[in-house]
């Protein structure tokens, strides 16, 4: 039979603390994340999201997809605020953009050539924020229709 431990009393668990603090400000009105870093948040969703397993399997970002949908209010059936539509059109256009120019680079790439990273804002954001590796590769093949569109602009 395995052993027994004993824990302190005293002691917390902090991501059961910060889970109950962030339900806490939720329902008090509090913001938890800016408006910025919510629709910056739901446009990388919205680009990224699709098919990736790292937004899937991560609590914290779950979390705060979850908290960006209410607060910007994107959920089914809702009226969106105006401030927050531009915003999440602005990052999303941003992203399909710098998936354009990596998949332009990518493309002219010889044999002997270094693979290339996507640069972009959303690789910092989401390896700061979450621990989350953006890859160009899969958001380049569940934006196939946006990148075609974008194209032409």
């Amino acid at each position: 039979m395995g052993r027994k431990t004993k824990q302190n009393p005293d002691t917390i668990d902090i991501r059961d603390f910060m889970r109950k603090m962030s339900a806490t400000m939720a329902e008090a009105g509090l913001r938890i994340i800016s408006d910025d870093h919510c629709c910056r948040l739901l446009a990388i969703t919205y680009v990224f999201g699709g098919g990736n397993e790292a937004f899937t399997h991560n609590l914290k970002l779950l979390r705060h997809i979850f908290y960006a949908q209410k607060h910007c209010n994107v959920e089914g059936g809702n009226i969106v605020a105006a401030e927050h539509v531009v915003l999440i059109q602005k990052y999303t256009k941003e992203l399909i953009k710098d998936i354009i120019k990596f998949d332009k680079k990518r493309k002219s790439l010889t044999k002997s050539d270094k693979e290339i990273e996507l640069e972009s804002w959303s690789v910092e954001f989401m390896k700061k924020h979450y621990g989350v590796e953006m890859f160009a590769e899969s958001a380049i093949l569940l934006n196939k229709a946006d990148v075609e569109n974008f194209k032409n602009i």
